[in-house]
């Protein structure tokens, strides 16, 4: 919907974005809640999310709801 996200951060922990979701999608079952993504929706007050059964959202929902649920992601880098 091409709504402004805000800057690129290097964050080492972070919430997931719509890309990594389609990413590990195959990983991402049996959601208890619905799950907020760090993409904005169609508005600057929504943002995208991933439902309990694994569908990306790209509309997105206010971002005022109480009943999603997040899930903290750690990037781990290696050499």
């Amino acid at each position: 919907y091409q709504t402004d996200g805000g800057k690129e951060t290097e964050d080492m922990v972070n919430i997931l974005s719509i890309s990594d979701a389609l990413l590990y999608e195959k990983h991402l079952h049996d959601l208890k809640s619905n799950i907020w993504l760090c993409c904005p929706g169609h508005t600057m007050d929504t943002a995208a999310y991933l439902t309990v059964h694994g569908e990306v959202l790209y509309y997105g929902y206010p971002t005022d709801n109480k009943e999603f649920g997040v899930c903290p992601v750690i990037e781990v880098m290696y050499h």
